[in-house]
């Protein structure tokens, strides 16, 4: 059977594009079974424009790579992961380098040592549809700008693990859960978390903090869980310091760097009973409030609080009193 000139030409520009689609890039490998493809090797100079159909999973390895450019992964929009590891020249990360990631559940930098700053929205434009999880690990990211993650969506899990981090206003907005560890934190301003909503958990852990200061957590609406776990803490600004409106509030096993500016610690009485009078803490009276708001008993609030009925009603009466202002 013979075909029409026009048409063969046309079979064979499709049948050439298509092989086109499905080559594995220069420079790097596809591995069927775990749909990898590996882009490693001081060669690897620039990443792909494209992966063949069915791989999901773009991992780049000892690379020369100095950037990720803008919308390097427009052709990849059904990429669930990224990673990238020791890329020592990978210095840059371009405003919308992943616009238009609709599938993506991990991006990953590990040991990427020239990477120290997060920009103005490098991670903004992604789409996502479910949940997705970013990590510096053993990667010294300095500085996190304000609109980092602007307008990104479904941004579930923000890890950070570098040398010393430098907090910007607003620079974990857009981030449902937080964990930073491992890492020398200056000073905590007080607008550091601003601009966070809803957000399940704030955590330091194992971090070398240096002041945190008078309400620096206080800002951050609908927290779920505030967690101060092994860090070593330069100096608390004030009695605040920790204060926040969480739901629960966790700060276990720290060391506190004593100084003569926190000797207004020896006026704080934590949650005692004396010949029965209970002192509530910040948090506890927040949290009172909070739960009352969201139609709570007093008999729960008692139970939750290890206190008589009669501690809560007293303290809720001075609360809508102050207007909501902490009772001491």
């Amino acid at each position: 059977m013979r075909f029409p000139n026009g048409i063969f030409s046309l079979f064979l520009i499709f049948s050439f594009s298509y092989a086109i689609r499905d080559t594995c890039p220069i420079g790097c490998r596809c591995e069927e079974p775990t749909q990898q493809v590996i882009c490693e090797g001081q060669q690897v100079v620039t990443l792909p424009d494209r992966l063949p159909s069915g791989f999901e999973i773009l991992i780049v390895r000892n690379s020369s790579i100095r950037a990720i450019e803008k919308s390097s992964f427009r052709k990849m929009e059904k990429l669930v992961q990224i990673e990238f590891e020791n890329n020592p020249n990978l210095g840059t990360i371009e405003k919308l380098a992943f616009k238009g990631l609709r599938k993506i559940r991990l991006i990953k930098f590990s040991t990427c040592h020239g990477l120290t700053e997060l920009p103005k929205n490098a991670f903004s434009g992604i789409q996502n549809q479910k949940g997705l999880k970013i990590v510096f690990e053993n990667t010294p990211i300095h500085r996190i700008d304000g609109q980092a993650f602007r307008n990104a969506q479904n941004i579930r899990e923000l890890t950070v693990s570098g040398q010393e981090l430098a907090l910007s206003r607003h620079c974990f907005a857009n981030i449902n859960q937080l964990l930073i560890e491992n890492t020398r934190i200056p000073s905590i301003a007080p607008d550091a978390f601003s601009g966070l909503a809803t957000i399940q958990v704030i955590e330091l852990h194992a971090c070398q903090l240096g002041t945190i200061s008078a309400r620096a957590f206080a800002n951050v609406e609908n927290l779920g869980e505030l967690k101060i776990l092994r860090n070593t803490i330069g100096d608390l600004d004030t009695s605040e310091a920790i204060m926040s409106k969480a739901i629960k509030t966790r700060v276990e096993e720290n060391t506190l760097e004593c100084n003569c500016g926190m000797k207004w610690m020896t006026s704080i009485e934590m949650m005692t009973k004396t010949e029965g009078k209970v002192n509530l803490t910040l948090n506890q009276q927040f949290a009172i409030a909070r739960g009352r708001e969201k139609g709570r008993t007093l008999r729960q609030l008692a139970e939750q609080f290890h206190v008589h009925r009669s501690t809560i009603g007293k303290f809720l009466k001075r609360w809508r009193a102050q207007n909501g202002q902490p009772v001491k």
